[in-house]
């Protein structure tokens, strides 16, 4: 497999192993729930946008708790390096921008709460 051909949920060890499913799938409804997946892992972090525009531009952290949101951070760096693992996009993708949400929040949290 070439680098960089394609967001999809890729993982080397299923491609070398006999039992494994074969990359890209023949089954073309596995194929496109593996793209439904990685647009979920992109679609998904973007709830936080509100939050991140009530701490930011309104200014209001009522409500909401730091130790909460530190461990939303603490949460995903696991779920990275497994992702990282195992070469799986979807979830390397999903936690990197719950990742980046999450600290946005935080540091939000701290600038407005001083």
């Amino acid at each position: 497999m070439a680098r960089g051909a394609g967001l999809h949920h890729i993982s080397r060890r299923r491609r070398i192993h006999k039992r494994h499913e074969p990359y890209p799938h023949p089954k073309k409804w596995i194929r496109w729930l593996d793209r439904v997946v990685l647009a979920v892992a992109i679609i998904g972090p973007m709830a936080n946008i509100p939050q991140i525009i009530k701490v930011y531009f309104e200014n209001n952290i009522s409500g909401l708790s730091l130790v909460t949101w530190v461990m939303f951070v603490l949460i995903t760096i696991p779920w990275i390096f497994y992702g990282f693992i195992h070469k799986d996009k979807p979830i390397i993708v999903a936690n990197i921008l719950w990742f980046t949400t999450n600290v946005m929040i935080v540091i939000g949290i701290i600038i407005h709460s001083v």
